[in-house]
């Protein structure tokens, strides 16, 4: 994937594809199109642009979605990292941070392929220790305080050897923490000072209420009414922040939305994961992910999430605003979920959403195996045809794969917006949480 490789020395930079200023991006991409043999030729307004050109063959296989999880693209030469580090809530910890490309969640997995020697000093130093370090979203964009940032820890699960100045590892994000002070130990290691924060649980009201053994024995239904008599508001109230309710409506919304996905990618059922699950699921941008990271209470979190989900389902281009897709169409092509992280051969780590059909994008250059992030399949780049914005690169197996052919979406491209215009147009999407 080497949509991003123009600034390759640089890993942990901002490379903010949807803003067009990289000439790779905005070149003339539909006049090179019509002299190139290589080009694929989908029309942009016949129902052929938004379905699989091509179709499974009769010996074709169902991809394996627990291929794209264990990231094979990056070689047999990962070796398992043992331990598993979890710091106690609201301790002070003293670990080395970077500054990510992206926002992340805990129970997100990510890849890493690191080239700079200052990182990998620092990979190596803490694979001595507990194997932990953290992440914060690249603050130039915000110019933002390092102090008081908030971020993720990450815990390396596997790793290999360094290279030729070269080192890959993949892991997963354990907890939230918030920087109480920190110093530069060079361009891209920070030595830093956080807390570890707690997430604040909301227990339903009627427990508090009907906390006596006679109370307990009943069923809770008739503990609820006992306990509504007790209260200012009615039972319906409370139930808007009752976790379980959440997790159960956030389910169906799911299964209705991400309908005819390859094999079953069950969500969390713990209220706390499920918050975390959706988040790093959603097609968000950044500032709906640190919004959500921010937020200490699951509740608050899945309260959001729910009402996002149920208020925007148009996919469109960040920098021009053209759909190029819908929630009904995304699945999974991985056991993490529909969007997944994954890291090209240069280091940049994409928020990848799948999708079955898109609209509006123009594909350019020849399809290619290399570092492919989903094996059997090749990918070339594909970008908006109003604005000729990177949006993400199509998928096809030649019809030996199920699905034939898929669109995998960077998440930096992306802005997911009301179906109705007359909600964006009043105002645009609410940011602020559902409280």
């Amino acid at each position: 994937m080497d949509a991003d490789s123009e600034d390759a020395d640089e890993i942990f930079h901002d490379g903010d594809d949807s803003s067009g200023d990289d000439d790779e991006y905005h070149s003339p991409v539909e006049n090179e199109l019509e002299d190139s043999e290589d080009a694929w030729d989908v029309p942009q307004d016949s129902e052929e642009a938004r379905s699989s050109p091509e179709e499974a063959s009769e010996n074709a296989q169902m991809f394996d979605i627990n291929r794209a999880g264990r990231h094979e693209y990056l070689g047999k030469d990962l070796d398992e990292v043992s331990g598993f580090t979890f710091y106690e809530e609201n301790s002070i910890q003293k670990i080395p941070v970077i500054e990510h490309q992206t926002v992340s969640f805990p129970g997100q997995k990510i890849p890493f392929n690191i080239f700079q020697q200052s990182l990998i000093s620092m990979v190596l130093s803490v694979m001595e220790g507990d194997k932990t370090f953290g992440l914060v979203l690249n603050l130039n964009r915000y110019n933002q305080n390092i102090k008081s940032c908030v971020g993720v820890t990450f815990q390396i699960m596997n790793s290999s050897a360094v290279i030729e100045g070269h080192c890959q590892l993949t892991g997963m994000c354990r907890q939230r923490f918030r920087i109480i002070e920190a110093t530069k130990n060079n361009e891209l290691v920070m030595s830093a000072t956080v807390r570890i924060l707690p997430e604040k649980l909301i227990v339903p009201f009627y427990t508090s209420i009907t906390s006596n053994a006679k109370d307990s024995s009943r069923t809770d239904r008739k503990r609820k009414l006992n306990a509504s008599i007790r209260t200012p508001w009615p039972t319906f109230v409370y139930e808007q922040y009752n976790e379980q309710i959440l997790v159960s409506r956030i389910h169906a919304l799911l299964k209705d939305l991400c309908r005819g996905q390859l094999s079953p990618t069950q969500p969390p059922t713990d209220p706390l994961m499920l918050s975390y699950w959706v988040a790093h699921n959603l097609p968000l941008v950044d500032q709906q992910r640190t919004l959500l990271l921010k937020l200490d209470c699951p509740t608050q979190r899945l309260r959001w999430e729910l009402h996002f989900m149920a208020k925007c389902s148009r996919i469109c281009c960040s920098t021009c605003g053209q759909q190029v897709s819908n929630t009904s169409s995304v699945f999974s092509m991985s056991t993490d979920g529909p969007q997944g992280a994954y890291v090209n051969p240069d280091g940049f780590v994409h928020d990848t959403l799948t999708v079955r059909h898109a609209n509006n994008l123009v594909p350019q250059g020849t399809p290619s195996a290399r570092f492919s992030w989903f094996p059997g399949y090749k990918w070339v780049c594909v970008f908006c045809h109003s604005c000729y914005a990177h949006i993400g690169w199509r998928f096809e197996s030649g019809g030996k794969l199920v699905p034939a052919a898929f669109w995998g979406l960077t998440r930096k491209a992306l802005v997911t917006m009301p179906e109705e215009k007359s909600d964006s147009e009043a105002g645009g999407f609410d940011l602020r949480p559902i409280i």
